[in-house]
């Protein structure tokens, strides 16, 4: 409920701005309308609730229908999830030779793993500083 006072980038932000945009023009189309927004949780006995859970789930099902292609986020996801991909296609590809070859047997990530991240500054600068 706070986002759609409060549009910015984020999942789902494409419904948020076009909720907000009817909330506004509804608004400013005469000053006796009124509106309350407010959540509820579901399953709770609320009238009407029950009949809105089951629409809500009848909506998943559907064909999509954004105005536009895809969420930001789901864009920033999607080029994470290729990128990963042709990086580890790539990777597999390759030859593990040359001075590198062992440091060379995990996988690439685009995190970097928990072993990684409790390494000691020193440990890190010996293995960025490493010649054969």
């Amino acid at each position: 409920v706070r986002s759609i006072f409060d549009p910015k980038p984020q999942p789902g932000q494409i419904y948020v701005s076009i909720f907000y945009t009817k909330l506004r023009t509804f608004l400013d189309n005469d000053p006796g309308h009124k509106l309350s927004v407010s959540w509820c949780p579901s399953h709770s006995d609320i009238k009407g609730n029950e009949r809105a859970d089951e629409l809500a789930k009848e909506a998943t099902t559907l064909e999509w229908s954004a105005p536009i292609g895809t969420t930001r986020a789901n864009a920033i996801r999607r080029a994470k999830m290729s990128t990963q991909k042709a990086w580890v296609n790539r990777w597999k590809s390759t030859p593990k030779t040359g001075g590198f070859a062992i440091s060379n047997t995990l996988q690439p990530a685009l995190r970097p793993t928990k072993r990684f991240l409790n390494i000691t500054l020193e440990t890190f600068g010996r293995l960025t500083v490493w010649q054969p």
